[in-house]
């Protein structure tokens, strides 16, 4: 998979997505949260956003001068609070969704432990 930067615009061609996750599908309601994200291409940071609601399947995060194809894989890593301190977590993400503001990411993995500190979290 190659990738190139066009304006701080970021390609990949082919984009491989999973029949499942071409079409966004939410299953849980988003709860405003804004929180510093950092968005990864194959390890290496491209961007440092805001997150502007997360649910248990993904969020949307506002882009600054970074702009991303839709079915763009990626990672996004953010912290929560988790008792006294906070947990850093890392997943991978498809971009689902793009507008002038940011992108909408559906979370393609998941860690057991994070989803039940979201549910946790966002519905109390």
């Amino acid at each position: 998979m190659s990738f190139m930067f066009r304006h701080n615009r970021i390609r990949r061609e082919p984009a491989t997505v999973p029949a499942a996750a071409a079409a966004e599908r939410r299953w849980s309601a988003r709860t405003p949260l804004a929180m510093p994200v950092k968005l990864y291409d194959r390890g290496r940071c491209i961007d440092t956003a805001i997150s502007h609601d997360i649910g248990l399947e993904g969020m949307f995060v506002e882009t600054r001068s970074l702009v991303l194809d839709k079915h763009t894989l990626l990672a996004v890593e953010f912290s929560l609070p988790e008792d006294d301190r906070r947990e850093r977590y890392q997943l991978d993400a498809l971009v689902v969704r793009v507008d002038a503001h940011g992108v909408g990411l559906m979370f393609v993995s998941f860690q057991p432990h994070l989803f039940r500190l979201l549910q946790n979290k966002l519905y109390p």
